[in-house]
């Protein structure tokens, strides 16, 4: 789907490689109604983009998935892995009503 990635089975580098792509194809880049001060922020964007896809620059990558569909393998299981930071955290009052939580009745249910 244009401007989405959907659902895919891929590497930390697959994904970045996905977010590229998906940049770099956006008519915004290419339209002669677009600022030029924002073409050139993207493309300055995607070149920093690049050099991380490079393995130029390190980033530390936070993946926060209020609905929580994510997964992310860890290679060393059980053992901890050395790069893989897992935390838990509370949806925020707005992630909930953004997800329709707020609504959602389980009372009486069986």
């Amino acid at each position: 789907t244009p401007s989405t990635l959907g659902s895919s089975f891929t590497t930390v580098e697959g994904l970045l490689q996905l977010i590229y792509e998906q940049l770099a194809q956006n008519p915004f880049m290419h339209s002669e109604d677009s600022a030029t001060s924002d073409q050139r922020s993207m493309q300055s964007f995607l070149s920093k983009l690049q050099d991380v896809l490079d393995g130029k620059v390190d980033v530390v990558i936070v993946l926060e998935d209020p609905a929580g569909n994510s997964y992310v393998q860890d290679l060393y299981a059980p053992d901890p892995g050395p790069y893989l930071q897992k935390s838990r955290f509370e949806r925020t009052e707005e992630q909930k009503e953004e997800l329709g939580l707020n609504d959602m009745h389980t009372e009486g249910f069986s």
